[in-house]
């Protein structure tokens, strides 16, 4: 943007104001309120099933339709797909239907004129900046750009309030998120977050986020070897106040996903970040060497299998007793599940 003070051309850092990097010379962005009735939406696909728009067989990749338990807190009744990858790791696609839950989050978001801003990239090139608006809270993590970070005491009340329904996602986990990421996406502008994992080696326990806002396409893809050229193999239609789990390290060993999104959209992520020097219980370590071991074993879930074929050796499971507590109560089967 050209400024009609100094004459300097210079870009856009803010989301909501402009500012001139050389006479700090700011004009205001008006940017409106989107709500669910102005968002985007993905166009329709016939061969759609529980969020999935493409999956591939030979992945060995299985999906379940899970109906989550009454007692979780705020996503007891939803239904859920869980993709239990070949390695070991899984893929949890909490799917929020036409609930309006997160409508206030997602309003109270854009209300509160949080400061999201572009950041600086690692790059030989000086000045790139990413094309996308970020915000940081809690403890530093490595990532393609230079992410400075706010602490978490610092998020405002419905920052807090989003961050919570994070936590409940991975309630059953037992993880406690200490550090966010929040991610802008404005309307008119077809974004792209590029190929890429979550493996860094300070990450512990699942990574969550939450979408709100226009539809997004979320696509998984093993990773490119010297005699192999990357395949994707799962594509996921992620909508308004959806929530996806990626647990166990073997996930972003193996694959890397990427998200293309076209509209208004802000996402929430949650991270358990252990930075060197951090001190730990030793009841943490517990808890996050529990889960790598639950997911690592790929046993069959309890919900309904709809993509993919059952492993054999894993088709004997105990039944739980009826009238226990835990009991899940499962959606009919769906049709054919060979969808490319």
């Amino acid at each position: 943007m050209w400024c009609d003070r100094c004459g300097r051309i210079s870009r856009r850092v803010w989301v909501y104001k402009w500012v001139c990097e050389g006479c700090q010379h700011t004009i205001e962005i008006p940017i409106p309120i989107y709500t669910r009735t102005t968002i985007r939406h993905l166009p329709p696909s016939r061969t759609e099933q529980y969020g999935c728009r493409s999956f591939k067989p030979s992945s060995n990749i299985r999906g379940y339709l899970e109906r989550i338990p009454n007692h979780v807190p705020r996503f007891g009744g939803w239904e859920r797909m869980v993709y239990v990858f070949p390695e070991g790791g899984h893929v949890h696609h909490f799917l929020a239907g036409n609930r309006e839950d997160v409508d206030g989050v997602y309003e109270g978001l854009q209300r509160g004129r949080l400061p999201f801003r572009r950041m600086g990239v690692k790059s030989r090139l000086n000045g790139l900046l990413t094309s996308n608006f970020v915000l940081n809270s809690g403890e530093a993590y490595a990532q393609a750009s230079n992410l400075p970070a706010r602490s978490m005491t610092e998020n405002t009340r419905i920052e807090l309030e989003a961050i919570q329904w994070l936590q409940d996602a991975v309630y059953e986990f037992g993880t406690v998120y200490n550090q966010s990421h929040k991610n802008l996406s404005l309307d008119g502008d077809e974004k792209e977050m590029h190929w890429h994992d979550d493996g860094e080696h300070t990450v512990h326990g699942p990574v969550s986020s939450l979408s709100l806002g226009s539809d997004a396409l979320m696509l998984f893809r093993t990773k490119p070897t010297p005699t192999q050229k990357p395949k994707t193999v799962l594509s996921l239609a992620v909508r308004h106040g959806d929530v996806v789990l990626m647990v166990g390290k073997a996930v972003q060993r193996y694959y890397e996903h990427c998200v293309r999104v076209r509209g208004h959209r802000v996402s929430v992520t949650g991270r358990m970040v252990l930075n060197e020097g951090m001190r730990v219980e030793e009841g943490v370590w517990r808890v996050l060497e529990g889960v790598e071991r639950g997911v690592g074993c790929a046993r069959r879930r309890k919900g309904r299998l709809v993509f993919g074929k059952e492993v054999e050796e894993e088709k004997e499971v105990e039944v739980e007793k009826k009238g226990e507590e835990e009991e899940w109560d499962y959606p009919p089967a769906p049709p054919s599940s060979d969808i490319e």
